[in-house]
């Protein structure tokens, strides 16, 4: 082998990683910044992946569903906070939480915040059990405001649900002794279809051996909302 060092022709650049090369312009990066800002506004409090997740279906500019799409919402997102164009308040963070037990400073303190608190419970008196289940932690954020009204519990699901998960939700339907109705809002892609396949097997499966009868509905998303283009399909790029 010769000494000298071999000369290698320039590659040509792969079309579909172009996007990672990208850099946005000026009135790119105002288009996104104002699309987040009023999205955030709109549905807050909503996690930096659910506006990942708006921006790519929205198709805004420079946004591909891929990590360097996330990235550029996430750091984006920093760049509007800090500079104080985007309410800190708008943005949760679903993956951390405080664990502290609940005290009072005396125990009128404690009766007069249980009196405030109180709620009745809507369902007591229902013929049936009824839960929202979603598979995604960055849908929980819009979702809780409207199932905290109602007085419903709302799973977040992550993915393909765990058979501890399931299983301690059958634990809890026994307890309770009633039907149980499960509204489901996954994706419509083969992952999201077979994670939903895979909880409604799990439900059902741990549901029947404790003699309750489980009802799994897909609210989200069904090729018939799909066909009336209620939510609009968009392909990965490979």
């Amino acid at each position: 082998m010769s000494a000298a060092a071999e000369v290698y022709d320039a590659s040509l650049l792969n079309p579909a990683n172009d996007n990672k090369r990208h850099r946005g312009t000026k009135l790119e990066m105002e288009i996104r910044a104002q699309f987040l800002i009023a999205y955030a506004a709109k549905h807050f409090p909503v996690t930096v992946r659910q506006l990942f997740y708006a921006a790519t279906v929205a198709g805004v500019p420079g946004i591909g569903k891929d990590d360097n799409g996330y990235n550029a919402v996430q750091q984006q997102v920093l760049s509007l906070r800090r500079t104080g164009r985007m309410p800190y308040g708008n943005i949760a963070d679903l993956t951390r939480w405080q664990r502290k037990p609940r005290t009072h400073g005396s125990v009128q303190d404690a009766l007069e915040e249980t009196a405030r608190l109180y709620r009745r419970a809507l369902w007591r008196d229902q013929p049936v059990h009824v839960e929202v289940w979603v598979e995604k932690d960055a849908l929980a954020g819009s979702l809780m405001p409207v199932t905290s009204r109602f007085d419903v519990p709302l799973m977040v699901a992550r993915g393909f649900t765990s058979e501890t998960y399931a299983f301690e939700a059958a634990e809890y339907w026994s307890a309770i002794g009633k039907e149980v109705h499960v509204y489901h809002l996954g994706d419509f892609d083969r992952s999201g279809q077979d994670a939903a396949r895979d909880l409604e097997r799990k439900l059902t499966t741990f549901g029947s051996a404790k003699g309750l009868r489980v009802q799994f509905n897909r609210l989200a998303v069904t090729e018939r909302q799909v066909e009336f283009g209620i939510f609009r399909l968009v392909r990965r790029r490979d």
